[in-house]
């Protein structure tokens, strides 16, 4: 059984798709260029098929901004780039030379505040849009391979989850990366009820 009918898919890729508009206007301010992000595509599988999933992360090391998300429905919300990408954006946005020594400190501080700013505003835009609040940790920098962090994170090997991803990149730079929001199903079914009720009120207008 589908953990997803296509219309509860189609209304969460949209509800994502909506809150990833409102991320690319916002690194459009930031990095002065145009953001192209693809259209999310959603998945959903258990944490023990991981690794029938590896192509969705890569096996190399990333640079990932990540935020935990609680509420009615919680999760892991986190912005990923290439390590050489991760280096460019702090590059463009501190006018430093990317590989200069003891940039540590200013590469961290510069990727928290962009992972914060672009997945506060995912993230909360969902929200509001079902009409709920969520609360959001301290953004972390993990450098390490994402399907190690998600092992780590979700340590039950029979946890679902939904996977929203896309893909981006900034015009004219080697800038690219993958946003991507992961919501443990155990948690999952308020908001499956609020898309369930935007289907029903979507109806109902017709």
């Amino acid at each position: 059984m589908s953990i997803l009918t296509p219309e509860q898919k189609d209304v969460f890729k949209e509800l994502v798709n909506i809150g990833l508009g409102r991320a690319a206007g916002i690194l459009n301010e930031l990095v002065q260029s145009r953001v192209y992000l693809q259209t999310p595509v959603i998945y959903a599988f258990k944490v023990k098929s991981l690794e029938d999933n590896l192509d969705l992360f890569g096996p190399k090391p990333l640079a990932s901004v990540v935020i935990d998300f609680s509420g009615p429905y919680s999760g892991v919300s986190a912005l990923v780039f290439p390590p050489e990408a991760a280096l460019n954006l702090v590059s463009l946005l501190t006018g430093e030379e990317p590989y200069l020594p003891n940039l540590d400190t200013l590469r961290i501080g510069t990727l928290s505040e962009v992972g914060n700013i672009v997945l506060n505003g995912v993230l909360g835009s969902i929200a509001n849009m079902l009409g709920h609040r969520l609360h959001f940790s301290l953004p972390l920098v993990v450098e390490d391979t994402f399907s190690k962090f998600i092992t780590d994170r979700f340590a039950n090997p029979e946890s679902v989850l939904l996977v929203a991803k896309t893909h981006f990149s900034i015009q004219n730079r080697e800038i690219d990366g993958d946003i991507l929001l992961l919501f443990e199903m155990a948690s999952f079914t308020k908001l499956l009820a609020a898309i369930d009720q935007l289907l029903e009120e979507t109806v109902e207008r017709l």
